[in-house]
């Protein structure tokens, strides 16, 4: 399945939603796995005797939490999951909606802004990967991973988006020094 993406600028802010389009059988097969596990925990816990639950109060707890909280979580992305993305000339803010519960925004701040393609797998000719930001520091002007997407999208919407972002370094370089754009019509 191919994931999409929505964006949209509005000269200060580049704004893109990336939304996961899994595939329907991996959907039903992740969801088969979590029902039997769910299976095989409930019956495990029905065989603790009613002097051992004070001792396997916490860790039943702890494995019920690592069994099934991260395959559930990873099923809400697969259905409904959602990466928001917001970058302006400053900073850097993302965000992820499972559907049913959605991360608080987070924003890091850089100095100098690069961005990278990670290519993951190749479909029918066309690359699919990730979308890398990289802060290069003002000390030592190396490169530091700030962020990458979590949904997967080919190379063409990648060399859209980071157009996209590019524009804006170039609104905010004419406005610091007061250029003024014109058009030759």
């Amino acid at each position: 399945m191919r994931n999409t993406v929505n964006k949209h600028n509005d000269g200060i802010n580049f704004y893109a939603t990336f939304n996961v389009k899994a595939n329907t059988f991996g959907k039903v097969v992740l969801s088969i796995m979590i029902l039997i596990l769910m299976t095989v925990f409930i019956f495990v816990v029905s065989t603790i005797t009613k002097d051992d639950i004070r001792e396997m109060l916490f860790p039943m707890i702890v494995i019920f939490v690592l069994i099934l909280a991260f395959p559930v979580r990873y099923l809400l992305w697969n259905f409904f999951g959602k990466e928001t993305l917001i970058v302006n000339a400053k900073t850097i803010s993302f965000c992820y909606d499972y559907g049913i519960l959605k991360t608080n925004l987070k924003t890091i701040h850089f100095d100098r802004l690069g961005t990278g393609f990670q290519i993951i797998r190749e479909e029918n000719d066309i690359e699919i990967g990730k979308l890398i930001f990289y802060n290069y520091r003002v000390k030592d002007n190396l490169p530091e991973v700030i962020h990458q997407t979590s949904v997967l999208l080919d190379n063409i919407d990648i060399n859209e988006i980071d157009l996209e972002i590019s524009n804006l370094f170039v609104n905010e370089f004419n406005d610091r020094n007061g250029f003024i754009p014109y058009s030759e019509n």
